[in-house]
């Protein structure tokens, strides 16, 4: 079994605060991505369902993802996602597996 970590957070965000959505994300994006263990940060939106977004990430190991959450701009923005979000976000941390 790998030791990266991959994180996939599926949010649902309200239809009036896209344009606040995309403005945290955009900062947060390039931050992330910038992280030492960061091997991949997207944004993905649904094409059935426009208000549906995934966040794929993709870490080097556990310290990695202890060190993103424990960084300035997720401490400041991850926060400021709970005024854009319909409903609570599901987040599933995940281990890759080699078959």
């Amino acid at each position: 079994m790998s030791t990266n970590v991959a994180i996939i957070a599926q949010l649902r965000i309200k239809p009036e605060k896209a344009e606040d959505f995309c403005r945290i994300m955009k900062e947060l994006i390039p931050a992330s991505r910038a992280e030492p263990g960061c091997l991949r940060y997207d944004v993905i939106q649904s094409m059935e369902h426009t208000t549906l977004y995934f966040v794929n990430e993709l870490w080097l190991d556990d310290n990695a993802v202890q060190a993103h959450f424990s960084s300035e701009a997720f401490s400041r923005l991850v926060p400021q996602l709970g005024e854009v979000v319909a409903e609570p976000a599901v987040i599933n941390q995940c281990r890759i597996i080699d078959l």
